[in-house]
């Protein structure tokens, strides 16, 4: 199993790095955010729903950037390009570990629930047919096995992080109820999956610090 990485250990990596960070400042305050955020989610070890929330904006702390409205950029545009250039430069493979070693079940739950895959919502709220997103789902599932098959990380990742990113929905804006007992499989997991994967994402940030992630959303500003 690979070696779990924890807020204390990276927080002392990141001060050891300090200097390294003067090249592009954004980056500093983007890897200072993520860590406060971790440190925060370690305190609800106990409580996935927390723990899964305060990752997620640990996540999100590390890959948001400014949007180009010209462009129609999204999240999960923002979030798809980003890990590639993580994966890219992982070159102690952490995150291929951890998606190969520590979490292969959790991942394979993720990819067949059907209630963190957007389309069946969807099907569900416009109250189509069953095959209209049994067939869909099929069709990603397959992808994700090839995927799988193929040792693909980035591609798992990206199909991954889809999931993730309709769990992060369902809970942020109040469609699942706290601790509740319907559907507690795919917090579990998800939040199990995000605590490795958000630190071993912020240790490549911290190895990175001249790497051009884009600049942060909402920058130090002095009062005006």
């Amino acid at each position: 199993m690979f070696k779990h990485l924890r807020h204390q250990q990276l927080e002392a990596h990141f001060r050891h790095r300090a200097q390294d960070f003067d090249v592009i400042p954004d980056n500093e305050l983007r890897v200072s955010r993520a860590l406060s955020w971790l440190r925060r989610s370690e305190d609800f070890a106990e409580y996935p729903d927390d723990r899964f929330i305060f990752l997620w904006i640990a996540f999100n702390a590390a890959y948001g950037i400014v949007s180009d409205q010209s462009q129609s950029s999204d999240a999960r545009s923002s979030y798809t390009r980003f890990l590639g250039q993580v994966v890219e430069l992982d070159a102690s493979q952490v995150i291929y570990h951890l998606v190969w070693t520590n979490y292969s079940d959790e991942i394979h739950g993720m990819l067949s629930n059907q209630f963190v895959f957007q389309p069946f919502w969807d099907a569900y709220r416009l109250g189509l047919e069953r095959s209209k997103w049994t067939h869909k789902m099929a069709g990603a599932r397959r992808k994700a096995s090839k995927a799988l098959a193929e040792h693909r990380t980035l591609d798992v990742l990206t199909i991954l992080f889809d999931r993730l990113y309709t769990l992060r929905n369902q809970v942020l804006h109040g469609g699942a109820t706290w601790s509740g007992a319907v559907n507690r499989l795919q917090v579990l997991h998800g939040a199990a999956i995000m605590s490795d994967l958000v630190p071993a994402i912020i240790l490549v940030l911290i190895d990175h610090p001249d790497q051009d992630w884009g600049p942060v959303a909402y920058p130090h500003v002095e009062k005006v």
